[in-house]
């Protein structure tokens, strides 16, 4: 991904309440086009609008992806390995 299509692209997060300050701090750092929060409650209208998804593999994420037919990255649930 070179510099012009970083800066055309949009990213949006969810991150936990305990992390939630130095992370948004970083990324609003980086580009004005991050949303981050801790819940998004409209989350149709985000899978609608979406192209690629770095998640973690939970089974009800997974669902989503293969529902909106969205590709995904997807890393382990460290509390799933078995």
């Amino acid at each position: 991904m070179n510099s012009n299509t970083i800066i055309k692209t949009n990213f949006t997060f969810q991150c936990p309440r305990k992390i939630f300050e130095e992370i948004s701090n970083y990324l609003i750092s980086l580009s004005s086009k991050i949303i981050i929060k801790e819940y998004f409650y409209n989350i149709d209208d985000i899978f609608s609008n979406t192209s690629v998804i770095i998640s973690r593999a939970g089974a009800g994420s997974i669902t989503n992806f293969i529902n909106y037919e969205i590709p995904a990255i997807l890393i382990p649930l460290p509390s799933s390995k078995d």
